[in-house]
C-alpha cells in the first residue's frame, strides 16, 4: 500500500512540484527582504510573505495530487484517460524549472555572501588617492605593499567599521554609528586584542573601499562590517566579521529585536565576535565581555550626536555638541558617557584649543562634569584621559600621568590618551623627549587615519627635522578633510621652523579661517606682522578679546602697558591675562610685580621670568633657572634635535650672560638662514642692549631683506598686493 502511494505521488510529480515549490519560496523570500529593505518598507512585510508561503505549501500539494496539466489545460486527474497522461513530460518541465531556480538560488547565495553587504556597506575611502607619508607611489605599487602589509599583519588585531545606516530617515546615522562604537569599545577593553581607535574607522564613512587595503591602512587583520535598519519600535541589526587578506567570512549574524533591546543586541554581537575571535586569534579563553550601560533611547541618541561632533573639533560645532550632552544629561541624569562628553566638550572649547572660554573657566566646568562622571562609572577610560588634561593643563604634570595611565590600562586602544599624555608630559625629567615620540607613535598605530593623531604625530618629526615627512602627513589630512585647520597648522610650524614666514603666515592665516580661535588669531597676527602687514593684523585682533595686543603689534609699548594694567588679568586664575600683564610690567621696568603675576601662569622657565630674576639680582631664582635651561638644552641634544629647536634658547642663555658678541653670531646664522627681527627685539626695553651693539644696524637692514622676501612669497601665495611696512 505504501509502496503504490509513494508510485502514485511520484506519476502525479507531487514530489517535484514539492521541490520547485521549496525553491521558488526560498527565492521570494529573499527578493522581499532586499525589496523591504530598499524601498524602507516595514519589517512586517517579510513576516506575511513567508506566512503565506508556508500556508500555500500544502494547498499546493493537494492540488498536485488532485489536477493535471494537460494540452487541453488543468483537468481533474480523475478525468484523465492514463492512456492520454502526459506527466512524465510535466515531470521534465519541472526538473528544468527546479534546475532554473536551483542555479539563480545559487547566484544569489555567492552574491549575498561576497558581495551584497559591501555593496552596501558605504563606509569606506578610496585608497588610490592617499598618498603615503614617505612619498607618492604608483597604484599598483600601493596595492602590492598593502597585500605584503597584509600579510604580516597580527591575527589579534581589527577594526570595527561603522555600520551601514538602512534606514529612510538620516537621523538614524547618529544611531548606525552609535551601535558600531559601543561594540568597538567592548571590543577595545580585550587584552592583547588592537582595535583601530574610532576616528581612523570612521574616516572610511560613506565611500567605497577594497577591504584589504583598508585593513592594510588601519593595520589590522580583520573587519567587522554590518548594517541597521530601524522602522517603528523595529530594528535590524547585521553583522559579520571578514578575515581581510581572504576575504573569508569568519563569523555573520541577523539580529530582529525590538528597539528595547538595542543594548542586549549590542552584548550578543560583542559575545559572539568574541567568540569567534578566540577561535581564530587565539585568544584568552577567559575573556568576558562588559555588559552595555542601558539607558534612555533618547539621551543615548543625544549623547551620539555630541560625540560625532566633537570629532570636528571647531567652534559651531562644538557648542552643539556641549548641548546635546546637556540633553543627554536632563533626559538621563545619571548617564555617566553623557558627562564624560559634556566634560570632553568644555575641554576642547577652552580659548587655548579650539575655543573662546577662558582656560581656567572652561577647565573649572569640565572638572566638574568629568569628576561627576567618574562618581557615575569609576572605570570610564576616556573621563581618565580627560582628568589627565585637566591636571596637565593646571601644570600638574604627575597627577595627569597616573591619570594617564589608568585610562590606558582600562582600555590601551584609546588612541586619544597616547596624544594628551605626550603633550601635558614634565619636560623637565630627562626621558620626557622620548617617551612623547614613543606615545605619538602608539597612537599613529592605533588611529592611522585620525587627523588629531596625524597631526600630533607630525609635530613629533619636526624636532628632529623631518620637514618633508611632516609636510606629507599635512598633504594626509587634507586628503582625509580638506577642511581642516590642522594641516595649515603643521605647515605653519614647519614654514616658522625653515625661516619661510610668507608660508607660514598664509598657512596661519588658513587655519584660523577654517577654524576661528583665540590661539589661531594670536599666531596669524604675529605672523603678518612679522612680514609686515601690521595693519592687517591689527584688524584682525581688534574688538576681540585679545584686543590689547594691537598696541603690541603697532609697537606703542606704552599704550600696551597702560591698557595692561586697566584690563588684565580678566581674573584671578586668566592664565592669558596674568602673562600679558607680566610683560606688560616687565617693558614698565617693574620686575618685581612682574614675577608675581608669571608665577600664577606656566612662566616657569620662561625668557621673561629669567631676565626679571637677574634684574632683580635674585641669585639663586636666577641660577636655578639657567642650570635649567642649560640642562633642556642638553636633553635636546642628547635626543637628537636639530639645531633649530634649541638655537634660539642658547642665543638667549649669551643675552642673558651679558655676552652679546655670541649672541651676535648666532643671529648672524640665523639671519642668513632667513631670520626676521621680531617686535621684542626691535622695541622692548629689556633688548636695548642688543640694539646697542655694534652689528645690530647690519642686522636690521639683513632682516629687512628678508622680510621683504618673503612678503612677496606671501602675496604671491594668496594673490595679492596689500599695503606693507616694516613692523616697529
Amino acid at each position: 500500500m505504501a509502496e503504490s502511494l509513494i508510485s502514485e505521488l511520484k506519476r502525479r510529480n507531487v514530489f517535484k512540484v514539492a521541490a520547485a515549490y521549496v525553491v521558488l519560496a526560498w527565492v521570494v523570500v529573499q527578493v522581499t527582504d532586499q525589496a523591504v529593505a530598499a524601498f524602507a518598507m516595514p519589517d512586517w512585510v517579510n513576516t506575511v510573505v513567508f506566512f503565506f508561503g508556508l500556508i500555500g505549501f500544502p494547498f499546493v500539494m493537494l492540488f498536485a495530487w488532485a489536477f493535471e496539466l494537460t494540452p487541453e489545460g488543468i483537468r481533474r486527474e480523475v478525468e484523465v484517460n492514463p492512456d492520454q497522461s502526459i506527466t512524465d513530460k510535466t515531470g521534465k518541465k519541472l526538473n528544468a524549472v527546479t534546475m532554473s531556480l536551483l542555479v539563480i538560488a545559487l547566484a544569489y547565495f555567492v552574491y549575498e555572501s561576497r558581495f551584497q553587504e559591501r555593496a552596501t556597506d558605504d563606509t569606506v575611502v578610496e585608497q588610490d588617492n592617499i598618498e603615503t607619508i614617505s612619498g607618492n607611489s604608483e597604484i599598483a605599487e600601493e596595492k602590492a605593499v598593502s597585500e605584503e602589509r597584509l600579510s604580516e599583519l597580527p591575527g589579534s588585531s581589527i577594526a570595527v567599521l561603522p555600520f551601514v545606516n538602512m534606514s529612510s530617515d538620516p537621523e538614524q546615522e547618529f544611531f548606525s554609528d552609535g551601535i558600531s562604537e559601543e561594540i568597538l569599545n567592548v571590543l577595545a577593553q580585550i587584552p592583547n586584542l588592537h582595535v583601530t581607535s574610532r576616528s581612523s574607522a570612521f574616516s572610511f564613512k560613506g565611500k567605497e573601499i577594497i577591504l584589504s587595503e583598508v585593513a592594510s591602512k588601519l593595520g589590522v587583520a580583520n573587519i567587522l562590517e554590518g548594517s541597521v535598519r530601524k522602522a517603528g519600535n523595529q530594528v535590524r541589526v547585521t553583522a559579520q566579521l571578514i578575515e581581510a587578506e581572504t576575504d573569508k567570512h569568519l563569523w555573520s549574524e541577523t539580529y530582529d529585536r525590538e528597539l528595547n533591546d538595542i543594548f542586549a543586541i549590542q552584548d550578543e554581537i560583542s559575545q559572539a565576535i568574541v567568540v569567534a575571535l578566540k577561535e581564530h586569534l587565539n585568544l584568552e579563553k577567559d575573556i568576558q565581555v562588559v555588559a552595555a550601560t542601558e539607558v534612555d533611547l533618547n539621551a543615548l541618541q543625544a549623547f551620539l550626536k555630541g560625540r560625532s561632533l566633537l570629532e570636528r573639533r571647531n567652534l559651531d560645532d562644538l557648542r552643539v555638541a556641549l548641548n546635546e550632552f546637556e540633553k543627554a544629561i536632563e533626559i538621563e541624569p545619571t548617564y555617566a558617557k553623557a558627562w564624560m562628553g559634556k566634560a570632553w566638550a568644555l575641554v576642547y572649547l577652552a580659548e587655548n584649543n579650539y575655543g573662546d572660554i577662558p582656560r581656567e573657566i572652561a577647565n573649572e566646568r569640565a572638572k566638574a562634569a568629568n569628576d561627576q562622571a567618574l562618581q557615575l562609572d569609576p572605570k570610564l577610560p576616556e573621563s581618565y584621559a580627560l582628568q589627565g588634561s585637566i591636571f596637565g593643563q593646571d601644570q600638574d604634570f604627575e597627577k595627569a600621568a597616573e591619570s594617564y595611565e589608568k585610562a590606558i590600562a582600562l582600555n590601551p586602544n584609546f588612541a586619544n590618551s597616547y596624544v594628551w599624555y605626550s603633550g601635558d608630559l614634565d619636560f623637565e625629567k630627562p626621558d620626557s623627549v622620548y617617551k612623547q615620540l614613543e606615545l605619538r607613535e602608539k597612537a599613529y598605530r592605533l588611529d592611522p587615519m585620525s587627523v588629531l593623531t596625524l597631526v600630533n604625530y607630525g609635530y613629533a618629526l619636526i624636532p628632529y627635522a623631518k620637514f618633508d615627512q611632516t609636510l606629507a602627513i599635512a598633504e594626509q589630512i587634507k586628503l582625509i578633510n580638506p577642511n581642516s585647520h590642522f594641516a595649515y597648522n603643521l605647515e605653519n610650524e614647519v614654514y616658522t621652523e625653515t625661516y619661510e614666514y610668507g608660508k607660514a603666515a598664509y598657512a596661519s592665516k588658513k587655519a584660523y579661517e577654517l577654524s576661528p580661535n583665540i590661539g589661531g588669531l594670536f599666531n596669524v597676527a604675529f605672523d603678518l606682522t612679522r612680514i609686515g602687514l601690521v595693519d592687517e593684523a591689527v584688524a584682525l585682533v581688534e574688538g576681540t578679546e585679545i584686543d590689547i595686543l594691537k598696541y603690541s603689534l603697532q609697537g606703542n609699548q606704552e599704550a600696551f602697558i597702560s591698557q595692561a594694567r586697566l584690563t588684565l588679568p580678566r581674573s584671578e586664575n586668566d592664565s592669558f591675562g596674568n602673562f600679558r600683564r607680566g610683560v606688560a610690567e616687565t617693558f614698565a621696568g617693574n620686575c618685581k610685580e612682574a614675577v608675581k603675576f608669571f608665577g600664577k601662569t606656566n612662566c616657569s622657565r620662561c625668557n621673561f621670568i629669567m631676565y626679571c630674576y637677574k634684574q632683580l639680582d635674585a641669585v639663586d631664582e636666577f641660577a636655578t633657572q639657567m642650570q635649567k635651561r642649560e640642562e633642556q638644552i642638553v636633553m635636546m641634544k642628547e635626543a637628537g634635535y636639530a639645531e633649530h629647536q634649541y638655537d634660539g634658547f642658547e642665543q638667549y642663555q649669551y643675552f642673558l650672560r651679558d655676552d652679546l658678541d655670541k649672541y651676535m653670531d648666532l643671529m648672524k646664522d640665523r639671519l642668513s638662514k632667513g631670520f626676521i627681527l621680531g617686535g621684542q627685539i626691535k622695541n622692548s626695553p629689556m633688548m636695548a642692549p642688543v640694539r646697542e651693539h655694534e652689528y645690530y644696524p647690519k642686522a636690521l637692514a639683513h632682516s629687512e631683506q628678508n622680510r621683504l622676501k618673503q612678503l612677496a612669497i606671501y602675496q604671491e601665495l594668496v594673490g595679492s598686493t596689500p599695503a606693507a611696512k616694516a613692523p616697529f
